[in-house]
């Protein structure tokens, strides 16, 4: 069992030549240009600058846009971390080490573990969304400036961080000008035909006005432009700000005029769209139409009112950008903030997150199936966006005490949890559930992902007492799937603690229930740690065949992971055995595999496999130099199938030997600076796809922009590079995220290596 950070980029890590992970601009960002100039001047000086202001003043816009202007100045990257993903202050400093690559290490605390990733490095760390967690996102901070030297963090927040040297920079409202200008801009969007009259300018003017300036109040009033004049919305807008004026005053007013945008919007909704509007603030991640199904009422039709909705701008669709090329849907937070509050004003919180809870549920429900076959990837895909949603869950569960549900959803996810790396929140979650009563299956259930957890976190006497527990509780339920994947980790725990007989044992044991009970998937992984076991032993003809048995069953249900795990044990086979070729083409089906699914130490393995058996001694350098760049931000130690470190380093020593210091320094370097599509290119011994035969519909000048965003480069280096205006760049950028269905550059970047592992 493989796992990986978050989807942040290739290999599920932030790739060290990546120059950062800033959302992509869709819309044009109009104005704000003293405001830019200015901070990104003082980030030349000051190490902390935060953003205030209300919601909807474009706080995150403005930073990212300071970000990517100060981006030279951060030779190893601007980080951006959207701390709106979650209400657990506790997970801030994760969500950080995951925006950032930075695994998490048994019994460090996070904060820690992120000071000694960061001790030496010169960045920008963007914390975006800190109000709700303050505390914790300044506790974490200070930690970073107070041990990192050369680390910069611009926050926003709608209060400060209130740190020692500490820049609180106040986001003004925009300028009436550039107001106008934003309005323009998304009219036209929207209406291209629209027009500046007499009459529309005075509109705009004191539309403008009466939102005071704020962008997202103004991008709301456009939303309207297709069924409305200008002046009839300064008309209706101008009401309601009337009508809201006498509300509390203690409230500052520019987030009263924010409030009477978005009341307006849901003013004009119908009571069955108001319903809907409100129980899908709730969902607080990326979400389908599942999730709408389960907030329409009874009575309504879920496309029809999600479609109002997206018109209305209170949802963001974005068509084609979810697993499939489905099309998924979000609020922005100021709007789903506007809904739980509606929520509570109704007294209609605790119907909506049970309700939200058992779409949850459902859906993990669909995933638990789908992460073990041929749409694995689409799952994976999926459960990353509604990974907040999950989350949520798993607090609205935990805070009702609904151990049960509880314990059935961390069985439907505990993969995506360790493939993710998600051990302390899937542990934690499953202690939750243990916490009170429970069935003896669900029991079973919640003692198998938290002992699976805890080996992730190598804390295997925990685990195998878990384990043990689980595996009476599973019999006595007459749970045979719980009993087989607890014999499994059983197995994977004892071989943890040196117990080398004891895990063959709970393996084979877990084989025979597998096979016997028609779970394939089961079978083929703990086949592979019986194979690695023998491997280490020196029984290679029996390594050889479990390694067979595991790759035809992973085969068998369409498992790209385990078919992974299945060719680097045949390879390291071939390779003992003397069949160097033979363990060259099975490093390669495992890295091919290994990149499709983000698994990123089994990437590295691979390469260094390809390494030890490559003739080319220049290019085996480039291979052990990218795959140590690797390793050094994942945490592999846990891993059954990880090769002899001790020998991958003698390997290199041989080959520094053979080449004298200056080819080998070179060669080194040169696989340090190589892209995730570079290295796969290198690696697979493959060279340029052939024009007119793209996967994607892309151009050849297209997919050289691809690979060169995979490279970390920003718009202006890509135009440098290809002799292109910026313009032109930013256009090709829009249609390759529109053919590939990226959202960001992360995005790209994941589908880049994907790309270079289909060829």
């Amino acid at each position: 069992m493989a796992r990986t950070t978050g989807a942040a980029s290739a290999w599920q890590v932030v790739p060290e030549d990546s120059v950062h992970n800033l959302p992509f601009d869709l819309t044009r960002f109009v104005g704000r240009g003293a405001e830019v100039a200015a901070v990104t001047a003082a980030l030349a000086e000051q190490r902390l600058i935060t953003l205030t202001g209300p919601g909807g003043c474009g706080k995150t816009r403005l930073a990212t846009r300071i970000a990517a202007e100060a981006l030279g100045r951060f030779p190893e990257g601007c980080w951006f971390v959207d701390l709106a993903a979650t209400g657990d202050a506790d997970l801030v400093p994760q969500l950080v080490a995951q925006a950032l690559g930075v695994r998490e290490q048994p019994g460090v605390p996070s904060p820690d573990v992120l000071t000694r990733a960061l001790r030496e490095r010169t960045l920008l760390v963007l914390l975006d969304n800190c109000e709700h967690v303050v505390e914790a996102a300044a506790a974490l901070v200070h930690a970073l400036l107070a041990g990192c030297p050369r680390v910069r963090v611009l926050a926003t927040s709608r209060r400060s961080l209130g740190l020692p040297g500490e820049i609180v920079w106040r986001v003004p409202p925009l300028l009436h000008g550039d107001a106008v200008r934003l309005f323009v801009e998304r009219a036209r969007n929207r209406l291209p035909a629209f027009s500046l009259t007499p009459a529309t300018s005075q509109a705009i003017g004191e539309i403008c006005r009466g939102l005071d300036g704020l962008p997202l109040a103004i991008e709301l009033a456009t939303a309207r432009i297709t069924v409305l004049a200008a002046p009839e919305i300064a008309a209706m807008l101008s009401d309601q700000l009337e009508l809201l004026a006498g509300g509390d005053r203690g409230v500052e007013p520019r987030h009263r005029s924010l409030e009477a945008a978005l009341r307006w919007s849901y003013d004009l909704l119908d009571d069955p769209q108001r319903l809907f509007f409100a129980g899908l603030s709730v969902f607080s991640g990326w979400w389908g139409l599942d999730a709408a199904a389960a907030a329409a009422p009874a009575d309504q039709r879920p496309l029809d009112l999600l479609t109002v909705l997206v018109d209305q701008s209170l949802v963001v669709a974005e068509a084609g950008a979810g697993a499939g090329g489905t099309t998924r849907y979000r609020m922005l937070e100021p709007v789903r903030q506007f809904g739980l509050a509606l929520l509570d004003e109704q007294d209609a919180m605790a119907d909506a997150l049970a309700t939200h809870a058992a779409c949850v549920l459902a859906l993990t429900g669909q995933a638990a199936t789908g992460l073990q076959g041929p749409e694995q990837l689409d799952w994976l895909h999926r459960l990353d966006d509604a990974e907040p949603d999950l989350r949520g869950a798993v607090a609205t569960l935990a805070r009702t005490g609904d151990g049960e549900r509880l314990a059935r959803l961390g069985w439907n996810v505990w993969l995506f949890w360790w493939l993710r790396g998600r051990f302390s929140e899937g542990r934690q979650a499953m202690e939750q559930a243990l916490a009170g009563p429970l069935s003896p299956q669900a029991r079973a259930r919640a003692m198998y992902v938290a002992g699976t957890m805890a080996c992730g976190q190598a804390d295997y006497r925990t685990a195998a007492d878990l384990l043990g527990s689980s595996i009476r509780f599973a019999n006595g339920a007459g749970d045979t799937a719980v009993e087989t994947y607890a014999l499994s980790s059983a197995g994977f725990a004892a071989i943890g603690l040196d117990e080398q007989e004891r895990g063959v044992e709970l393996l084979e044991r877990g084989v025979g229930l597998a096979l016997s009970c028609g779970q394939p998937w089961a079978a083929s992984f703990m086949s592979c740690f019986l194979g690695t076991v023998a491997r280490r032993e020196g029984r290679l003809d029996r390594a050889e065949a479990q390694g067979r048995r595991a790759l035809d069953l992973a085969e068998s249900v369409g498992d790209r992971e385990g078919a992974a795990m299945a060719s680097h044990l045949l390879a390291g086979v071939a390779m003992d055995t003397g069949r160097d070729a033979d363990a060259a083409a099975h490093f390669r089906d495992g890295l091919r595999l290994a990149a499709e699914v983000g698994d990123a130490p089994n990437v590295a393995f691979c390469l260094q496999g390809l390494a030890t058996v490559d003739a080319d001694v220049p290019r085996a350098v480039r291979l052990f130099s990218a795959a140590e760049a690797l390793l050094s931000r994942v945490d592999a130690g846990g891993y059954v199938s990880a090769p002899d470190q001790e020998g991958m380093r003698q390997a290199v020593a041989s080959a520094r030997a053979g080449l004298g210091e200056a080819a080998f320094s070179s060669a080194w370097a040169s696989g340090q600076d190589l892209s995730p599509g570079e290295v796969l290119a290198l690696a697979l011994d493959r060279g340029p796809a052939r024009e007119g035969t793209d996967p994607d519909g892309l151009t050849a000048r297209e997919a050289e922009v691809l690979d060169l965003i995979a490279g970390g480069r920003a718009n202006k280096q890509i135009a440098s590079e290809l002799s292109i205006s910026v313009s032109t760049v930013e256009q090709h950028v829009t249609r390759i995220y529109s053919k590939i269905g990226a959202r960001g550059r992360a995005d790209a970047t994941v589908h880049a290596l994907r790309r270079g592992a289909r060829r």
